[in-house]
């Protein structure tokens, strides 16, 4: 295991409330279309990652989200769903296509 790796407990019917920063902390969400894209995000991905949204907070460098991982995923696939696909919509917006597809889906 690596010096600083993380255990992480993955409980069942745990609801994790989720803080997670913009790169750098660069404020992408002071933009409205960057935000329409995340909600956009969040509402395609809970039926495929069978999760459930409680609520969540979008603030320009930072997002706050209340989720409860299904059964099939664990908080950790969740959230890096999320992050991956809205990353990837911003940095085809920005032209700064990464990844192996670098079409936005949600355009």
């Amino acid at each position: 295991m690596y010096k600083n790796s993380q255990s992480r407990f993955y409980g069942l019917d745990n609801i994790y409330f989720i803080t997670t920063k913009t790169h750098n902390g660069f404020p992408y969400f002071k933009e409205s279309i960057f935000c329409e894209l995340l909600i956009k995000e969040l509402k395609l991905c809970q039926p495929l990652k069978q999760f459930k949204l409680y609520a969540f907070c979008i603030l320009y460098d930072h997002l706050h989200l209340v989720v409860q991982p299904g059964d099939k995923f664990n908080i950790s696939q969740v959230i890096q769903s999320i992050k991956k696909e809205t990353s990837r919509d911003i940095n085809y917006i920005l032209n700064k296509p990464e990844g192996d597809i670098p079409e936005c889906r949600l355009l």
